[in-house]
């Protein structure tokens, strides 16, 4: 399992997902948060599970999400 922070970004976002695809990969995931889901769905994710997360003293909402290859 490879583990890396991605910002926004669809060049980015394709480029982890074919990278994952030529080490065997068969699924990427992403924790995305609620402004990114939109954007995340429209690259292909679709939801595994929402989350409320931990962050400095607060709970945020969270949504997992995952592109299968």
């Amino acid at each position: 399992m490879m583990e890396m922070t991605v910002h926004a970004s669809p060049w980015l976002v394709e480029a982890v997902v074919a990278e994952a695809g030529r080490r065997g990969g068969t699924r990427v995931w992403a924790d995305v948060s609620v402004t990114a889901r939109a954007f995340f769905a429209a690259m292909g994710f679709v939801v595994v599970r929402e989350e409320i997360r931990p962050y400095n003293g607060a709970m945020f909402p969270n949504t997992v999400m995952e592109r299968q290859m």
